[in-house]
């Protein structure tokens, strides 16, 4: 008679591994015989850290050998953005700026306000308010002087990028290649049908653009799937280094990422039969430094951190605009009325021009990825797509457009608007829509020319800032709805 077939005894994390920690030695076992896959931003942020950062990541990267593998779908993701992110720096800094003038006249306006409370001389008012421009000018400059020196660092010529320069020799031999046009198609199909079931990873991106081959909505599940033929090829265990923060990714406890998804880590052992593990770029500098003996410098573990903490702010931004997409409103003021925002070309535009041309937009890219980046191309100044989220919602604001499941469309109002190209439109519809309008431009009537700003700044209308405030009053002003000195 044959023995007995020995069985393996199901043990605590059989059927959970995704719960499990991964300690030094599954770390290092990874990082020395698995596979070190890397995504498209991990490329990316070499644009945004200090050079001795780039050069301690380039050591760790050329360390892990042929275990390092580039996804062909990251590769697309990097070359799509590489010119955005070379821009960062100067967009950055320009956004700065414009946030520094938002709180320059904000404190010119507390000073303002305080002097007249107490009757101060206008020789003194006029003197704090020149001592807040020099700082303001002086720090403006120090900034734009900064932004030079990045942007200088980096090269769009690609025989002249320092960040090209360092990738070249690393990834060589080290990358995937492309499904075949017919794979490709069908994966995306699958990819769309994902989504909708909000299976991981990509669900996310479900508002993003996917046509003419473009696979921004679909790029995380190619690239996984990517990810999984690989390991199944090797068969070994992948470490996956991304800096995407999203809950399509990551496993989350009270807001902290706790490892990779579930669904993630299962779909990797039916598919491969192998074991995932994800790290943030920040915690692969750290590992490499203690388990591979890499030479990695504390201030560059702080400089990807900083980066990663900014491109999180950034992300959540953009998901709460995102979340808000399926409603064809956003009753953000007092009594169900609407809060502004600034307009692309701020105070030197013409309003109506701007809001026609805004207006316009709609009719040319019936979803909002598409209407996005027609915007950022007719506002190039408008560099981050957060900002040009928050702006094109002026038209919802003012009832000339509506979002709803990703698509961008005008309401009749906006169709009449943009026919018409009628400034009585707009000015009815701040006056009717728009909180604080109606009692600000009360206001300006009954009120000094003089006192007016100051009179806003010291008891703005129910529910509005001081900022906010004032920025009704530009419009008010901009539209021709009232005249303030």
């Amino acid at each position: 008679m044959g023995g007995k077939v020995q069985t393996k005894k199901a043990g605590l994390y059989d059927g959970f591994e995704g719960y499990r920690t991964p300690s030094d030695r599954d770390l290092k076992r990874v990082l020395t015989r698995g596979l070190v896959a890397l995504d498209a931003n991990v490329l990316l942020n070499l644009y945004r850290y200090t050079s001795s950062t780039r050069a301690d990541l380039f050591g760790v990267l050329a360390r892990l050998g042929d275990r390092l593998w580039i996804p062909h779908q990251a590769l697309v993701e990097f070359w799509r953005n590489r010119d955005s992110t070379i821009r960062d720096p100067r967009t950055t800094g320009e956004k700065a700026i414009v946030d520094l003038e938002t709180k320059w006249n904000e404190s010119l306006a507390v000073i303002r306000t305080w002097s007249n409370r107490i009757a101060l001389s206008e020789v003194i008012t006029t003197e704090l308010g020149n001592m807040l421009d020099d700082a303001f000018v002086a720090v403006s400059k120090r900034i734009k002087d900064v932004m030079d020196k990045e942007s200088s660092e980096l090269s769009r010529v690609t025989h002249e990028d320092p960040v090209l320069g360092g990738l070249e020799s690393i990834i060589e031999g080290r990358r995937g290649e492309p499904f075949p046009p017919g794979l490709h198609q069908k994966l995306v199909q699958e990819a769309l049908s994902r989504i909708e079931k909000q299976v991981p990873p990509g669900y996310k991106d479900k508002g993003k653009s996917n046509s003419g081959g473009d696979d921004r909505a679909t790029g995380d599940f190619i690239l996984w799937e990517q990810v999984l033929r690989e390991a199944a090829t090797r068969k070994t265990d992948v470490l996956f280094v991304t800096g995407d923060v999203k809950e399509d990714w990551w496993r989350k406890e009270h807001g902290e990422a706790r490892g990779p998804r579930l669904e993630l880590v299962q779909e990797m052992k039916d598919r491969t039969g192998q074991g995932l593990l994800m790290l943030r770029p920040e915690s692969l500098l750290v590992h490499a430094k203690k388990l591979l003996a890499v030479d990695v410098s504390d201030a560059s573990v702080e400089d990807v951190n900083r980066v990663g903490a900014y491109l999180s702010r950034e992300a959540r931004e953009e998901w709460s605009a995102e979340d808000m997409e399926d409603q064809d409103d956003f009753l953000t003021g007092p009594d169900e009325r609407y809060l502004l925002d600034k307009l692309p070309e701020g105070r030197s535009g013409n309003y109506l021009d701007i809001v026609s041309d805004m207006a316009s937009l709609v009719k040319e890219a019936p979803d909002l990825d598409s209407y996005l980046d027609a915007f950022q191309k007719r506002f190039p100044s408008i560099t981050l797509r957060t900002v040009a989220r928050r702006r094109m919602r002026v038209l919802v604001s003012l009832g000339l457009a509506h979002i709803q499941g990703g698509q961008v469309g005008l309401t009749p109002l906006g169709e009449r608007f943009v026919e018409e190209r009628s400034l009585s439109i707009l000015q009815q519809s701040v006056l009717r829509r728009v909180a604080g309008a109606a009692e600000i431009a009360e206001l300006v009537q009954s009120t000094r020319p003089a006192d007016v700003r100051s009179r806003l700044s010291n008891e703005p209308p129910a529910g509005l800032s001081v900022t906010q405030a004032l920025l009704v009053l530009r419009w008010l002003v901009q539209l021709e709805i009232v005249h303030a000195g």
